[in-house]
């Protein structure tokens, strides 16, 4: 098995198998429906039967996306921004925690606005990711946005 794939897996196993819960957004769920490995469709399978997953009615917040979109974006990079936007949204309205591989998408978020939001990448802290979700997941100071701007 790849390493990233075991990494992704054993995170979701610990937040399956621990009291934890996963929120998001129907725009979510049916994004990862569409790529989702078998194992993915079980965990979630799980996930729902234990009432473990939270789902969110988000609103786009303008006034944010107004103030992230700054002029030292590239074109792309503004597009990747409003591409996850959604991601700190629906983190905002539920515990300010995002699980994500994608650093490159983690940089346009690394501003102080976003400095109680968590940003946790299962593959390259991996075993880290795994104590801290044993130990309630709190919020971390390695991995709080805007921190390291």
């Amino acid at each position: 098995m790849h390493p990233e794939s075991r990494a992704c897996r054993e995170f979701l196993e610990h937040v399956r198998d621990i009291c934890h819960r996963a929120a998001a957004t129907r725009a979510m769920l049916d994004e990862w429906g569409g790529h989702q490995s078998k194992f993915a469709s079980g965990w979630r399978r799980a996930m729902y039967a234990r009432r473990k997953i939270v789902i969110l009615t988000v609103q786009p917040d303008e006034a944010m996306r107004n103030r992230l979109l700054r002029p030292d974006l590239t074109s792309s990079e503004s597009e990747a921004l409003l591409k996850d936007i959604h991601l700190i949204e629906a983190a905002l309205a539920a515990d300010r925690i995002v699980v994500s591989r994608d650093d490159r998408a983690r940089t346009l978020f690394d501003v102080a606005e976003l400095n109680t939001v968590v940003w946790v990448n299962p593959v390259m802290y991996h075993p880290d990711c795994l104590t801290w979700l044993v130990d309630g997941a709190q919020p971390d100071d390695r991995w709080l946005l805007g921190r390291r701007a």
